[in-house]
């Protein structure tokens, strides 16, 4: 394994792999607050639809 992958097993390529996992993180950590913030905006729409219909 290691003949045939050597840039996984030294300092280089230990790196550039925890660099690409890190900004995979990153991310899929942005979009989920932006998922959760639409989510946040859609319920305060939906909530004062509501107040609306029901005046």
């Amino acid at each position: 394994m290691m003949k045939k992958f050597p840039f996984l097993f030294n300092d280089i390529g230990g790196k550039i792999i925890e660099e690409r996992i890190k900004s995979i993180l990153l991310r899929s950590e942005m979009f989920h607050r932006f998922a959760l913030k639409t989510y946040e905006i859609y319920n305060e729409v939906k909530n004062k639809f509501n107040n609306i219909g029901k005046k």
